[in-house]
């Protein structure tokens, strides 16, 4: 058997190297709609209802999760905790609590549940201890993490228009919207500041991140 490559987190050798798929991951009974990824795991959330874990290196399925009753359509990740949102307008934290060097998600349990959107949860962004989600309603929570309450409500985007990818920081908050916006908001006040029209054409943004200096987006214009 043709040895597998090793996981290189080098950014010098990955640029020396040739772009190819490391190893294939199955186990989903449906299509696979989300994905979260960090240095030790792979997070997927499938149409199937179910969340996964997988090792970055070999593709072994470690762990399989079952907590929401519609499809997992967004998935974020930050250390040991990650956050899922489904169809089902609610949003799950869990927390990987068992690390081994064989197995990064040996036990994996749910933490918090946060209930209050109003329509299907379209993405959702977990760092540190903030919580912010958007739904297909264009409402965008930032959720109190400990007691798992809306801290704040924001309609951001048109009602009606999905949420479709969220960023933030501590002065912040950057959403965009299936309204062809991009919207910077204050982040404590929700109030819009900056407002970007069709920065992409007639295509949606579907994934964007930043830093302090930067917004990188991307659309599905290619």
């Amino acid at each position: 058997e043709k040895p597998r490559r090793p996981f290189v987190r080098d950014a010098a050798a990955i640029r020396r190297r040739k772009a190819g798929a490391l190893c294939a991951m199955k186990g989903h009974e449906g299509a696979v709609v989300s994905l979260a990824v960090n240095h030790r795991i792979v997070i997927s959330g499938g149409a199937d209802t179910m969340i996964f874990a997988w090792h970055p290196e070999s593709g072994r399925l470690l762990r399989r999760m079952r907590g929401h009753e519609f499809a997992v359509t967004c998935l974020s990740i930050d250390d040991s905790l990650f956050c899922s949102g489904s169809a089902d307008r609610v949003v799950r934290l869990w927390g990987i609590t068992d690390i081994s060097p064989t197995n990064p998600a040996k036990t994996v349990e749910q933490i918090r549940r946060y209930s209050g959107h109003q329509a299907p949860i379209t993405a959702v962004e977990l760092v540190g201890k903030e919580v912010v989600s958007g739904a297909s309603n264009g409402e965008v929570i930032i959720w109190n993490f400990e007691t798992s309450e809306p801290l704040r409500r924001h309609q951001i985007h048109e009602v009606g228009r999905s949420v479709l990818a969220i960023q933030f920081d501590a002065v912040k908050l950057v959403t965009a919207g299936s309204d062809h916006k991009l919207v910077f908001s204050d982040f404590l006040s929700g109030e819009p500041f900056q407002t970007s029209y069709r920065s992409h054409g007639d295509s949606h943004i579907l994934a964007m991140c930043f830093d302090t200096e930067n917004l990188v987006t991307a659309g599905a214009d290619r």
